[in-house]
């Protein structure tokens, strides 16, 4: 990588994951709050209602993401000898989008929700035996 796109090729993606994280993270402070107050009566939930809260709330912020993730991962991927004709995010996504549509711009999204789940089950089991 170093040798074909120099510099610019180990940074890339980096631009689309500082525009994905703060959405993320707000998506990730409201919903945590919301599932936690309407699913599980709020400051009484219990510790494995706020894992539950934990598991929706990530899998929440992941699927309304994850289309920069994608692009992220895409550019990431992406090897060009000419880092001048480097794709924008903007562009990268709309080469998805109309290549395969909305549904491609969701490629990869029901195996990481099922890593995911997997291992939210995993880390809640173990974080549950703690309490």
């Amino acid at each position: 990588m170093w040798q074909k796109e120099g510099m610019f090729g180990l940074l890339k993606g980096n631009g689309v994951n500082v525009v994905r994280i703060a959405p993320f993270t707000a998506f990730e402070m409201f919903f945590y709050d919301y599932y936690k107050e309407n699913l599980f009566g709020g400051v009484g939930a219990t510790a494995s209602a706020k894992l539950v809260c934990g598991g929706l709330t990530g899998m929440t912020a992941s699927t309304l993401t994850y289309p920069l993730d994608l692009i992220r991962t895409v550019l990431g991927v992406k090897v060009d000898g000419d880092a001048s004709k480097a794709q924008s995010i903007f562009g990268c996504g709309k080469q998805i989008y109309m290549r395969d549509g909305i549904k491609g711009l969701f490629r990869g999204w029901p195996t990481t929700m099922l890593v995911s789940t997997i291992f939210c089950i995993i880390l809640g089991d173990h974080t549950l035996r703690w309490n």
